[in-house]
């Protein structure tokens, strides 16, 4: 399902039960989406998330949210909430846009899958607990040129950022695989 950026309310359990469903492109021009939209939509792996979701826990619209893998947060989210993504343990990747500028206390805990984090801006604002239950082995994908990474990520990247790897995304913009050239 891909909404156009016209769309501005989704009602409660507008999409429930949609088994065949496998992804979703929410734009950031929705300011209203009722709880349980997509619950029983068990085939969902990738997702587009707008502010008002990102405001929640993703588990209020998607009752099967264990069995999405790649998250996309919209352009122009500009805070990732707490508890946002708390136990998406399936979540394997998520883009993280240049708008975001603050993720809350725990908004990552429990989630044990989580292998790449891919950031197109500056290093947000990083509340308590943001990675309590993140694996270690967990990569962090930054922009060159962009700041807070323990400094600017020039050719001359830090190797660590709060304790993980970080590297630099591909001139391609990444589609997920990064690229380690730092």
């Amino acid at each position: 399902v891909n909404f156009p950026v016209s769309i501005t309310n989704i009602g409660e359990y507008a999409f429930s039960g949609c088994n065949s469903l496998t992804n979703v492109r929410l734009p950031n021009s929705i300011i209203k989406i009722g709880n349980g939209v997509f619950s029983g939509c068990s085939s969902v792996i990738d997702v587009t998330i707008p502010q008002v979701i990102c405001k929640k826990k993703i588990s209020t619209y998607f009752s099967s949210y264990q069995s999405i893998t790649n998250v996309v947060v919209a352009d122009g989210v500009t805070t990732i909430g707490t508890n946002c993504f708390k136990n998406c343990k399936s979540m394997k990747t998520l883009r993280i846009p240049s708008t975001v500028r603050y993720i809350e206390e725990g908004a990552l805990y429990g989630c044990e899958g989580l292998e790449k984090i891919i950031f197109e801006g500056d290093a947000p604002y990083v509340g308590e607990d943001v990675f309590i239950g993140t694996p270690r082995r967990m990569e962090i994908c930054v922009a060159k040129g962009s700041i807070g990474w323990n400094g600017t990520a020039s050719a001359e990247l830090p190797e660590f950022w709060n304790g993980y790897v970080i590297s630099h995304l591909s001139n391609s913009g990444d589609s997920g695989s990064g690229s380690g050239s730092g």
